[in-house]
């Protein structure tokens, strides 16, 4: 849409009032004290000509040079929109009230259907479980009436006697054993039984008991070896420290005491710190072998809950890794050794250094024999790890 301006409009918008922007209103002015009305600057026609506009263009239509009534149009459209919203918002909570109360409705009743159905199950039930004991009342009365009837037959036959009453008595007692012997059976089968519950219970209740007390020792076999192990490590780790610190500390002394290899007993000093640093680093890889060794224990010990035998097999793998650990133990003595060794060959070296008379060798001399005593002390140390 073009915007309708005089003649003397710019090709650019207008730019905000400079002075401040006040809440103040707009007054008419005052004659008598020549004062102008209040003045609203172009910028105020550009921005509420802009909003208008782009309301408009939001609803969907194009403003139009004559039709002065579009901003009306557009809220009366969208109140018209929000009623029904309304009205549809009202209908939905309507329906769901509605739904709610059928809901209720059909819990409700399939609640009491639900009751009705066990309490005619229950009633069934009890009806079934009476007649059962009524059947069984009277198979035992029959049972009882017809070993009486067997019993006065044999009776009466053996009152009679002849070739064919003693048949018919040896069939009735025949009859009559074997249902003394069915009755005997079965309360035999039924003692059987229970005593078969009885142990298998038994049985199920000590095989817990074993695979637990299986674990339990077990686990407290590896703890041990566990402790065992590193008390060793940590044992190796502190001798060799300490081996270490008290030659490095004797070199140092006695390089500090000679005067043309104070360089030279530094460069000593450093290398016996590096020496120490690798012990120290191999007592660490003994302790991490250990826990390593541990952590292996301990998946055993839990496979010894589901076989005596895993248990075993732990207890074993246990002993391995106390095995190990024993050797790391003793790589980590060795390795110590091999320092107090390369310190005890730099103290010499110190010593030599220091004995040696200025007049028979130059300081560059001097300097060069100690060096190479050190070196050598290296090698040694070096062949020793």
């Amino acid at each position: 849409m073009k915007r309708l301006y005089y003649s003397d409009a710019s090709d650019t918008p207008p730019s905000p009032p400079k002075n401040p922007i006040t809440n103040q209103y707009p007054q008419d002015g005052n004659r008598a004290k020549k004062q102008m009305p209040t003045v609203i600057g172009a910028y105020w026609y550009h921005m509420i000509t802009e909003e208008f506009m782009a309301v408009i263009e939001q609803a969907g239509l194009e403003p139009s040079l004559t039709n002065l009534h579009q901003l009306a149009d557009v809220f009366a459209d969208f109140k018209e929109r929000a009623s029904r919203a309304e009205a549809f918002k009202n209908q939905a909570e309507a329906a769901a009230d509605r739904a709610e109360a059928a809901a209720n409705g059909v819990v409700s009743e399939t609640a009491e259907k639900i009751k009705q159905i066990q309490d005619e199950g229950s009633k069934q039930v009890s009806s079934i479980t009476a007649k059962g004991e009524a059947v069984n009342s009277d198979i035992e009365a029959g049972k009882a009436s017809l070993q009486t009837k067997l019993e006065e037959l044999i009776a009466q036959l053996d009152a009679t006697g002849g070739e064919q009453a003693n048949y018919v008595k040896a069939q009735a007692q025949d009859i009559l054993d074997a249902i003394k012997t069915s009755e005997k059976n079965a309360k035999t089968y039924a003692d059987n039984a229970a005593a078969s519950a009885a142990s298998a219970s038994s049985t199920i209740s000590d095989g817990k008991q074993a695979i637990s007390d299986a674990k339990d020792a077990a686990v407290e076999a590896v703890g041990n070896a566990q402790k065992t192990s590193v008390s060793a490590v940590q044992a190796a780790q502190k001798t060799a420290t300490d081996a270490v610190a008290a030659k490095s500390s004797e070199a140092q002394t006695a390089i500090a005491n000679a005067q043309k290899a104070v360089d030279a007993s530094v460069s000593a000093a450093s290398a016996s710190a590096t020496a120490a640093s690798k012990s120290a680093t191999a007592a660490k890889a003994s302790q991490t072998a250990a826990a390593s060794s541990e952590s292996n224990a301990a998946a055993s010990a839990e496979s010894a809950s589901d076989s005596a035998n895993a248990a075993q097999s732990s207890s074993v793998s246990a002993a391995a890794s106390k095995t190990a650990a024993s050797a790391s133990a003793a790589t980590a003595t060795t390795q110590a050794s091999a320092a107090e060794g390369f310190a005890t060959q730099a103290k010499a070296s110190a010593e030599k250094a220091a004995s040696i008379a200025p007049e028979s060798y130059t300081t560059v001399e001097v300097f060069n024999s100690f060096m190479t005593s050190i070196y050598e002390a290296c090698d040694e140390f070096i062949k020793g790890v």
